[in-house]
């Protein structure tokens, strides 16, 4: 199920990950997890190195991020500096532990911007819903996960689970 998509325009992206949440609710057996991910440090890099190498940066960061994704995940970005990430069946514990690897992995990993060596890292917020919900959850779930996503940057942590 892994897709990227790096359109210039959010609300495509937006469109296309809302459509797969849906059908994740209506299809999977029991909840979904849903996962939205903010690079750290892109308006640094754009400043002092140019809109190049910061969109070399979220190059390398989506590369990275497709590359860890399971089979049945999905993935997404979102526009600007966010990506989403849906993992169906995964309970909430099971899933923020599992962003949580993935931000350490991730962190260790670089992208090469002329000038400097910069590290992949994030900021996450996520949610967990009960599958079978209606399609009206869907905007519930990006208002908790975006919620949990402004909790983490306030907070100064990597994860936070709604």
């Amino acid at each position: 199920m892994t897709r990227t998509s790096t359109p210039t325009l959010a609300p495509p992206a937006l469109h296309e990950s809302a459509i797969a949440l849906r059908e994740a609710l209506q299809s999977s057996p029991r909840r979904v997890s849903f996962a939205v991910l903010d690079v750290v440090g892109v308006g640094a890099v754009n400043r002092r190195l140019g809109h190049a190498a910061g969109d070399r940066l979220l190059s390398a960061f989506g590369a990275h991020l497709a590359a860890e994704a399971t089979a049945t995940e999905g993935v997404w970005r979102l526009g600007a500096d966010q990506w989403a990430v849906l993992m169906p069946g995964r309970a909430a514990r099971s899933s923020r532990r599992r962003i949580e690897r993935l931000a350490r992995r991730m962190a260790g990993a670089t992208a090469g911007v002329p000038g400097q060596i910069a590290p992949l890292a994030f900021r996450a917020g996520g949610t967990t819903v009960r599958a079978g919900k209606a399609p009206a959850d869907v905007a519930g779930a990006f208002a908790d996960a975006g919620g949990a996503l402004q909790r983490a940057r306030s907070e100064g942590t990597t994860v936070v689970w709604a």
